[in-house]
C-alpha cells in the first residue's frame, strides 16, 4: 500500500530531474528530444511536467525537510523508485505518508493495491480533494489539501520567480494578439494616409489654380488701368470702366479668400499627415517591445522543452482569431491597458472549492470593498472549459468560459475564441477576455452581475 522507497532507480520515460540550478528552468518541461508520437502511458507521464505539484526526483532527506512544518493534507507528487510510477507524499497527523501511484499502459492511474481508476493523476488529485482518503485506506481519515508548490520552492532556493508553463503560454498569446492588432492598425493608418494624400493632391491643385487665377486677374486689372491713361486713346465710358475694375477687384478678393482657405486646409492636412506618422512611430515602438517580450517567453518555453510545433500552432491560431474578430472589438481591445499580470488572476491548479476559499478570504480581508475580486481557473466539471469565479454582494459567483474553435462551415457560430458559454462575444486570448470585462460590465452576460473584473485575487491576498 505504501511505497518501499529504498530503491533509487530512475524512471525510463522521462529524464531525471537534476538537483542543480542549470536544470531549474526545466521544471515544467516535456522530456528533452521526446518523440512526437507517444503511447497513452507516456502522454500521462509527460503531462506531469506542466503541474506545480509535481517535483520530479527528490531525495528522502529533502522530502522530510520540505514537509516538516506543513499541515495535514499538504502533499506533492514525485518520481517513484519504480520506473514509470510516482509517489504521493503527504502529511497526516504529523507523520509523512507515501502512497505509490501506478500508471497503466492505457494511461489511466490508481493507487497501488487499489482498483479505482482515474484518467490521469490530475483527476485522482481532484477526486481526493472532494473525498476522504479513508475510502482508500482507513488510516488516512482526511482529504487532500493544498499542494506544496514546486515553483515557490525553486523561487526560495534561487531567488528567481519561476512561472508555470500554462501561465507563460497565456501571457504569450495575450502579447501576440496585441501585437497582431497593432500590425492591423498600422495597415489601416497606411490606407487612411493614402486616402488623405489623394485629398492633398486635390488641395495643392486648387491652390495652384487660385494662384493662377489671381495672376490672371491682376494682369487684366493692370491692362485696364493702363488703357485708361493712354494718350490719344478714345476715353471709355468711365462708369463701365469703373464697374469692370470693381468686378476684377472682387474676383481677385474671392480668389485670395479661396487661396487663404486652401492654404489653411493644406496646413491642417500636413498636421494630420504628421500625426499619422507620429501614431505609426508610437505603434512601431510598442510593437517591437511586445515582440521582444513574446520572443523572450518563447525562448523560455523552448528551454523548458515545450514542443516548438505546439508553440507555433498556438501562435498561428491566435493570429487567425484576431484576423476574424470585428474591427470595433479589435480597436477597443488595443486601447485597453491592464495593470496586472496573468499570474495575478489565473489559477491553473485551483478547483471550485479552493476558488471559494480564496475569494472568501479576500472578502474578509476587504470587507468594505470586496466586489469584483476574481480569478480564472480550469473547469474540472467540463473538460476544456475555464471558469470565472468572482465576488459580488458578499457571495462568490461562478461562470463557465468556453474555448470555441468554429470552422468556416459552422452555421450555428460565427465567432471563435474565449467567451462565456453560449455567448455571442469571443476573444482571441484569455488575456483579451479579462481586458474586455475589466472595462465592461458582466451584466452583458448575466444581468445579476453588474460589475467589472476589478481586483485579481492574488494581488488582493498579497496586500
Amino acid at each position: 500500500m505504501y511505497e518501499d522507497d529504498d530503491d533509487d532507480r530512475r524512471p525510463t520515460i522521462l529524464p531525471p530531474r537534476k538537483n542543480s540550478s542549470e536544470d531549474i528552468l526545466d521544471r515544467l518541461t516535456l522530456a528533452a528530444n521526446a518523440e512526437e508520437t507517444r503511447n497513452p502511458k507516456e502522454k500521462t507521464i509527460v503531462e506531469l511536467y506542466r503541474q506545480d505539484w509535481y517535483w520530479g526526483i527528490l531525495d528522502k532527506e529533502e522530502v522530510s525537510r520540505v514537509l516538516k512544518d506543513e499541515g495535514d493534507g499538504v502533499f506533492f507528487i514525485r518520481n517513484s523508485s519504480t520506473p514509470g510510477d510516482f509517489t504521493m507524499t503527504l502529511n497526516c497527523n504529523k507523520e509523512l505518508k507515501l502512497i505509490k501511484i501506478t500508471i497503466e499502459e492505457s494511461g489511466k492511474c490508481h493507487f497501488q493495491s487499489h482498483n479505482k481508476l482515474f484518467g490521469n493523476i490530475t483527476d485522482l488529485i481532484a477526486y481526493y480533494r472532494e473525498h476522504s482518503l479513508k475510502t482508500f485506506n482507513a488510516t488516512l481519515p482526511l482529504k487532500l489539501g493544498e499542494h506544496l508548490s514546486y515553483s515557490k520552492y525553486i523561487e526560495m532556493k534561487t531567488h528567481r520567480k519561476i512561472k508555470p508553463v500554462a501561465i507563460l503560454l497565456h501571457e504569450m498569446y495575450g502579447i501576440h494578439t496585441e501585437s497582431e492588432r497593432i500590425s492591423r492598425r498600422v495597415d489601416r493608418l497606411e490606407i487612411d494616409k493614402g486616402r488623405l494624400q489623394l485629398r492633398g493632391v486635390v488641395l495643392k491643385r486648387a491652390l495652384a489654380q487660385s494662384i493662377g487665377g489671381e495672376i490672371m486677374y491682376r494682369k487684366s486689372l493692370v491692362k485696364m488701368e493702363e488703357h485708361c491713361h493712354l494718350e490719344g486713346q478714345k476715353p471709355a465710358d468711365p462708369v463701365i470702366m469703373k464697374q469692370n475694375i470693381q468686378r476684377i477687384v472682387q474676383k481677385i478678393k474671392k480668389v485670395n479668400e479661396i487661396k487663404s482657405m486652401t492654404e489653411k486646409e493644406i496646413k491642417e492636412y500636413n498636421e494630420i499627415l504628421d500625426s499619422f506618422d507620429k501614431a505609426k512611430d508610437e505603434l512601431y515602438k510598442r510593437y517591437y517591445r511586445l515582440e521582444k517580450e513574446r520572443d523572450l517567453i518563447i525562448e523560455e518555453l523552448l528551454q523548458r522543452k515545450v514542443n516548438n510545433s505546439d508553440i507555433r500552432k498556438g501562435i498561428l491560431e491566435s493570429t487567425s482569431l484576431v484576423d476574424f474578430e470585428p474591427l470595433k472589438q479589435s480597436e477597443f481591445m488595443l486601447d485597453v491597458v491592464l495593470k496586472f499580470e496573468v499570474d495575478d488572476w489565473l489559477a491553473m491548479d485551483c478547483d471550485k472549492a479552493k476558488a471559494v476559499t480564496y475569494l472568501k478570504n479576500a472578502i474578509n480581508k476587504c470587507p468594505e470593498n470586496h466586489d469584483g475580486v476574481f480569478l480564472i481557473r480550469p473547469s474540472f466539471s467540463k473538460q476544456g472549459f475555464y471558469a470565472l469565479s468572482i465576488s459580488f454582494a458578499g457571495k462568490v459567483h461562478h461562470c463557465l468560459i468556453e474555448y470555441r474553435n468554429s470552422s468556416p462551415d459552422d452555421k450555428e457560430y460565427d465567432q471563435s475564441g474565449y467567451g462565456f458559454h453560449k455567448s455571442n462575444l469571443y476573444f482571441a486570448a484569455l488575456v483579451d477576455f479579462v481586458k474586455y470585462y475589466h472595462s465592461n460590465s458582466l451584466k452583458e452576460h448575466n444581468q445579476e452581475l453588474d460589475l467589472t473584473l476589478q481586483k485579481p485575487i492574488f494581488k488582493v491576498l498579497a496586500m
